[in-house]
C-alpha cells in the first residue's frame, strides 16, 4: 500500500515539474566576469567603454562591482548593446547601475537604459540619472533597477551615457549585474493537477485505512 502511494505520488511530481514554465533569457557576460565585453558591442562617435575593478567618481567616491570582480564603465557619448536576447511576457530584467556626474548642472548629462525590437522598434526606455538629479559633479551610488516585459519579444538591451551641450567633462554610467529575474514557477493546469495529485492520495489512504 504504502509503495502504491509513494508511486502514484512521484509519478504526479514528476509531470507538475514537467509542466513548469521555465521561459527565461539569458544575458551573456551580463556581470563582465569575462574581463572584457565579450557578447556586448560598442557604438557611439566618441568615449569609450571599459570593463575595471574600480572607478572613482568626481567627488572621491570609489567604486567596486555589486558582484563579482568587474563591471563596465560608458564614458560619454559612448552606447553599449547586449547580444540579441528573447523574453517572455512576465519576465524581469535587472542590473546595477550608477552615474556619475563629471559635469555642471547647465550642461545636465544623462544616462539610460533602452532595449529594441530586433527590428529596430522601441520596446522601452528610460532615463537613470542626470546631472540635474544629483547636483553638479555628484553621483548616484549603486542602484538596482528592474523592468518587467509586458509581451513577448527578441531583441538587445542598450545602455548610454551622454554629455549634452558641450564636448568636455563626459559624464559615466556605471553597469553591472546584467541579468533576468524570471524563475521556473508551475502553470495554473500543473498546480491543478498537483492539487488534484494530493487529494486523491488522500482518498486512497482514507479508503485503505477503512478496509
Amino acid at each position: 500500500m504504502k509503495k502504491l502511494l509513494l508511486s502514484i505520488f512521484l509519478f504526479c511530481l514528476a509531470v507538475g515539474f514537467t509542466g513548469q514554465s521555465n521561459a527565461f533569457f539569458v544575458v551573456p557576460n551580463g556581470g563582465f566576469e569575462a574581463g572584457d565585453l565579450s557578447a556586448w558591442l560598442v557604438l557611439g562617435e566618441r568615449g569609450h567603454v571599459s570593463v575595471l575593478d574600480d572607478e572613482v567618481a568626481y567627488g572621491g567616491t570609489s567604486y567596486s562591482s555589486v558582484e563579482g570582480n568587474y563591471f563596465a564603465s560608458l564614458t560619454a557619448n559612448t552606447m553599449l548593446r547586449s547580444t540579441r536576447v528573447s523574453w517572455e511576457a512576465g519576465d524581469s530584467l535587472e542590473f546595477s547601475w550608477a552615474f556619475l556626474a563629471m559635469d555642471r548642472l547647465v550642461h545636465n548629462d544623462f544616462a539610460r537604459v533602452l532595449i529594441k525590437e530586433r527590428d529596430g522598434t522601441l520596446v522601452f526606455q528610460d532615463i537613470l540619472s542626470t546631472v540635474k538629479s544629483v547636483g553638479s559633479y555628484g553621483d548616484t551610488g549603486w542602484q538596482e533597477y528592474s523592468y518587467t516585459f509586458t509581451k513577448a519579444g527578441t531583441g538587445f538591451i542598450f545602455f548610454d551615457s551622454v554629455n549634452r551641450y558641450d564636448q568636455n567633462n563626459d559624464s559615466i554610467l556605471l553597469i553591472d549585474s546584467v541579468r533576468d529575474s524570471a524563475a521556473a514557477v508551475p502553470e495554473p493546469a500543473t498546480v491543478l493537477l498537483l492539487s488534484a495529485g494530493v487529494v486523491g492520495l488522500a482518498g486512497l489512504r482514507k479508503k485503505f485505512k477503512k478496509r
